[in-house]
């Protein structure tokens, strides 16, 4: 086995190489990005694919990405939601717009925050007309429940 340094801290023996620009890391100096970062973008990019990063390249590609997820995630959060119910609230709101549709979630609340962060990042603040529906999935003697939910996106003045 050969005798890798660090590239950040220069100390022997770094065991992890960097996903994006394959130099050889120690476990101190690596950011690490979990599975379910980004977990509500639909397509990822390629600089935000890979698990373990050197911080150069982590403050370079990741971080970016990161603040404007988290931008995005502020503004669906501020998202107005009305129900297919509320009917008679939203009669005069536009319906031009195609609708969103998000499937498996885990909960009530995650569907309707996927929806939300669809608007939000397609410069949306109101999503309408929002139906949610479940599904049991049954695995032996466990089941869970999976949300599904559609709605159609809008501006509010």
């Amino acid at each position: 086995m050969e005798n890798k340094t660090c590239v950040a801290c220069l100390k022997p023996k770094a065991q992890l190489s960097c996903d994006a620009c394959k130099q050889a890391i120690c476990k101190s100096c690596t950011e690490f990005l979990g599975e379910d970062s980004f977990s509500f973008l639909d397509k990822k990019t390629e600089n935000i694919l890979h698990r373990i990063y050197c911080r150069p390249c982590f403050e370079e590609l990741v971080q970016p990405e990161m603040l404007s997820y988290n931008q995005i995630m502020e503004a669906a959060k501020d998202v107005i939601v009305y129900f297919k119910a509320q009917g008679k609230e939203t009669r005069s709101f536009s319906r031009k717009e195609n609708l969103f549709h998000v499937t498996n979630c885990a909960d009530h609340d995650e569907a309707i925050l996927r929806l939300a962060f669809l608007a939000a990042k397609n410069k949306f603040n109101a999503i309408i007309d929002v139906e949610l529906s479940s599904k049991k999935e049954r695995n032996g003697s466990y089941q869970r429940l999976l949300w599904s939910a559609t709605a159609r996106p809008t501006k509010i003045s």
